[in-house]
């Protein structure tokens, strides 16, 4: 390697050599007039004078970059064919030096590093520069613990030369795998923002060995659990890593900011709620404009139609396939210019945009008034108005102490084939439960709610007085009984299987059932559907083949986690449950609690059973279903 010291680079003489790297070296440049400091980069490249001219074209976008975490470039030039960039010195050194190879930090002190790394990709993607080089070595020191991003040195390369970027070594060890194949997008940094977080969460990287080891590795290696290594880390946050580290592009978070938000989230105290955001932002024409709705898969019926997928108004995929917060920091949306080439797509290629836009049902008020007066003059001529006035009141009083709607009772002696809206037969004595009460242990809560007999219990070996879904869907897929056991399956990519109790009513409840992922891969998998009403409002909650979870409502998501709790796999069997009490809703797997939620979008409705093949047609049995009513 050619030692530089002593040779001038424009009005600098370079003093000192600072580091070196693959493309570039780093010296200590003194102004021959204003005797000021400076770093002086010095690219590893010869420059034909038609590359020269585009060296100089794009370095001057770099000029322009203003941001508090970028490194200011002050000049730059080509001296004898060889590109240089002068840029301000930073004396506190790098990252690397701060936390040398194999240090673990904890995620509160990564966490303000993280924040201030984001911010200033976020602001480059918006100049539409990827930096393709994130790592410890390139993360300059200032003071009070504040970083700035250095080395944009592999953009000009890129973009000023006649080398492809796979030509380019760069550093293995942070490449994302398009990168790896000559194709970087904005999301590779995502990627290399993602390695470098996992090596200071566990003390290295994922990947080790020769180039072509890590090479391979990246592009087809299962990601290592950070929990084995680091079993304190919360599921949530080797969750957002997992998904930050997805092999396509596609399958990370929307933005480089929206993935920093999300590891914020999951290093709060709570590390329960990881929220999305309502929708998504697309970059469009420089304006960020609210994505389009999916279409309903065809044959699906009203109700399946209003709650059709994860989020009708909002998510189009599984957290680890699109963004498990997909969030764009308002403050930074004028910097999302990309353009549609290269901003990250989303797999939406099979969920069809509706012809006409969805609408939840609602009876004409015209016939609802008519109703009520024949009602009316029903009780008063015959005299039964203080009666129903008396069961009235009784209602209130019963509605504002469960918020859950009631219907007359119609008796039956086989509790199997009961439906919720209907009183316990006679003979049964209702269980009198404890009140279930905010802060109360997790485990007591689901003691106290699936204790006694179940108002609602099901074999689902057939069907039974709760009315379920026996759709089929076309295109293939829907809800039917056979092999003792109701299925719900999905052979179309990117749909779901929506399969509800059509007779049923509730509002706090706890609900639960054995399900088991007969086929399906990855994030594929079902779950429970609870408060599903034909105003648009449900939950879902969901469980993969890959241990993942997530619980989503009519407007976005909630959480998104994975659990060891969760058996993996395909052909295992969950005990999925939910205990749902006013806008406290419980999560449970196999009689262990996965995370608490407080949110009040929907208090009551039907209940219901689905599947979700995001990759692979699936497949889901579900038996024993069991509903207490709260």
């Amino acid at each position: 390697m050619t030692e530089r010291v002593g040779q001038q680079f424009g009005n600098y003489r370079l003093v000192k050599l600072l580091g070196q790297g693959g493309f570039a070296d780093v010296y200590l440049g003194i102004h021959t007039y204003l005797e000021s400091q400076a770093a002086i980069k010095v690219l590893h490249t010869r420059l034909s004078e038609k590359e020269s001219h585009s060296f100089l074209t794009e370095a001057r976008t770099l000029i322009h970059l203003r941001h508090p975490h970028i490194i200011r470039v002050l000049d730059f030039g080509v001296e004898a064919d060889i590109p240089f960039l002068v840029m301000d010195y930073a004396a506190h050194g790098t990252l690397r030096q701060r936390f040398p190879k194999g240090s673990r930090l904890s995620p509160a002190i990564i966490l303000p590093y993280v924040k201030q790394l984001a911010s200033a990709l976020q602001y480059a993607h918006g100049q539409k520069l990827i930096h393709r080089d994130i790592k410890p070595e390139n993360l300059l020191l200032q003071s009070h613990e504040e970083i700035v991003l250095s080395d944009f040195g592999i953009v000009l390369l890129a973009q000023s030369s006649q080398q492809s970027t796979k030509d380019i070594t760069g550093t293995v060890t942070y490449m994302a795998p398009e990168q790896i194949r000559g194709r970087p997008q904005f999301a590779s940094d995502q990627y290399a923002m993602g390695v470098l977080i996992y090596e200071w969460l566990c003390g290295k990287p994922p990947y080790q060995g020769s180039f072509t080891e890590q090479c391979t590795q990246h592009m087809f290696a299962a990601i290592p659990s950070l929990r084995e290594q680091v079993p304190e880390l919360s599921p949530a946050l080797e969750y957002v890593v997992q998904t930050a580290l997805a092999k396509e592009p596609q399958q990370r978070f929307g933005s480089i900011q929206a993935f920093a938000t999300a590891f914020e989230q999951a290093c709060a105290p709570e590390q329960v709620a990881l929220p999305y955001t309502s929708y998504k932002t697309q970059p469009i024409n420089g304006q960020n404009k609210r994505a389009e709705k999916p279409a309903e898969a065809p044959g699906l019926s009203p109700r399946q139609a209003a709650h059709s997928f994860y989020a009708d108004d909002g998510l189009q995929g599984p957290p680890n396939m699109l963004s498990m917060a997909t969030q764009t920091d308002q403050s930074q949306a004028q910097n999302l210019s990309q353009s549609a080439e290269n901003s990250p797509s989303f797999p939406t290629a099979s969920l069809s945009h509706p012809q006409k836009p969805l609408t939840p049902r609602r009876r004409p008020r015209i016939l609802w008034a008519g109703l009520l007066l024949l009602v009316l003059l029903l009780v008063a001529s015959s005299g039964l108005f203080y009666l129903i006035k008396g069961h009235q009141a009784s209602q209130e009083t019963s509605q504002k102490t469960t918020a859950t709607v009631h219907s007359q009772s119609t008796p039956t002696s086989d509790t199997s084939k009961l439906s919720p809206t209907a009183t316990k037969p006679p003979g049964v004595t209702p269980t009198t439960l404890p009140n279930i009460t905010p802060g109360m242990n997790p485990d007591e809560i689901y003691s106290i709610a699936t204790n006694g007999t179940p108002t609602l219990s099901s074999p689902l070996t057939k069907q039974d007085a709760n009315n379920w879904d026996t759709t089929t869907y076309q295109g293939g897929g829907g809800c039917a009984f056979h092999d003792k056991a109701y299925h719900a399956t999905m052979p179309q990519k990117g749909l779901l299987a929506l399969c509800y109790a059509g007779s049923t009513n509730f509002g706090d409840l706890a609900f639960q059932a054995n399900m088991s992922i007969l086929s399906g891969a990855n994030a594929d998998g079902g779950g429970l559907i609870f408060r599903a009403n034909d105003k648009g409002g449900f939950y879902r909650l969901r469980l993969g083949t890959d241990g993942t979870y997530d619980l989503v409502n009519q407007s976005h998501g909630l959480i998104a986690a994975s659990s060891s709790y969760i058996n993996s796999g395909v052909g295992q069997s969950n005990l999925i449950t939910i205990v749902a009490k006013g806008p406290d809703i419980y999560m449970y797997v196999n009689k262990h609690f996965l995370a608490h939620i407080h949110d009040d979008a929907t208090s009551y409705g039907t209940i219901g059973l689905f599947a979700v093949g995001w990759t692979n047609p699936t497949d889901v049995s579900f038996q024993d279903a069991d509903v207490w009513q709260l």
